[in-house]
């Protein structure tokens, strides 16, 4: 397929991070990252959390080759060795696995560690359009080593108050990386899953609308909850290769377009 018209400069680093679980990172980086390529944009996914939902989302039992991106972050490998196909054109994956949790105490011990994920994708990042990164729930050594090497973070988030704390400790640490190591990085936007406009509960809408307030711009259009998304993760297939006239493929795709044109 031949890139879209305006297609970006090479390449564009998303990191999709959130101080909280259960709050759709990874639905989120799986789906964006499938729109991405479904769109003739060059993505490359990588996964840095612990859990690997995202190469398993995409490899039901996990990726092919053995190789991780934690050998990439430790220097065991380089990126080339680590990148695989997918069963969607346009979208590579660099994988993890369980041992990314020793791997990433490890990675902390060592010097400038905060800069070997940027280190280890600058020879492949001329070979695509976008790098979608799924960090792990929590802000700890990947988060920092995700946001050093990107241009922009998105936050998925729930319309409830400890989703919503976690959003803002994300942004401070943000705001934190971006003045001290990474002076390119902005903020993508924030958006809300699981949300439902027809819902009585008062604080559900007041944290909604205090993200727009706080955050004037950058909330992007929400995503309604969709079994179909969890499904597709489960058989180890982008869901708009599963099921792709359902609400969440419908619901990411104006997410994705959001995001393009906010960046």
């Amino acid at each position: 397929m031949q890139l879209p018209s305006g297609s970006v400069r090479s390449p564009q680093i998303i990191a999709v991070t959130n101080n909280k679980g259960g709050v759709g990172k990874t639905t989120t980086t799986l789906n964006v990252a499938a729109e991405l390529a479904h769109r003739g944009y060059r993505t490359l996914l990588i996964d840095l959390d612990m859990q690997a939902n995202a190469t398993t989302g995409l490899f039901k039992r996990g990726a092919p080759g053995g190789r991780t991106v934690g050998m990439g972050l430790l220097k065991e490998a380089v990126a080339a060795e680590l990148i695989v196909k997918t069963s969607l054109a346009n979208l590579s994956l660099m994988p993890a696995n369980i041992h990314l949790a020793k791997q990433s105490e490890e990675l902390y011990r060592q010097d400038g560690y905060e800069q070997r994920l940027k280190q280890l994708l600058a020879p492949v990042a001329s070979e695509y359009d976008f790098v979608i990164i799924d960090c792990p729930p929590m802000l700890g050594a990947m988060t920092y080593v995700a946001l050093t090497a990107a241009t922009a973070y998105l936050v998925p988030c729930e319309p409830e108050k400890y989703s919503f704390d976690g959003l803002r400790l994300v942004v401070n640490l943000a705001v934190g990386v971006q003045a001290q190591i990474n002076p390119d990085l902005k903020m993508a936007g924030v958006f809300f899953t699981k949300y439902n406009p027809k819902k009585r509960s008062s604080l559900h809408h007041d944290i909604v609308d205090a993200a727009e307030h706080l955050y004037p711009e950058k909330v992007l259009p929400n995503i309604r909850a969709d079994q179909s998304l969890a499904q597709a993760q489960r058989v180890g297939e982008p869901a708009i290769l599963y099921k792709p006239d359902c609400n969440g493929v419908a619901d990411y795709a104006t997410l994705t377009t959001a995001i393009l044109e906010n960046l």
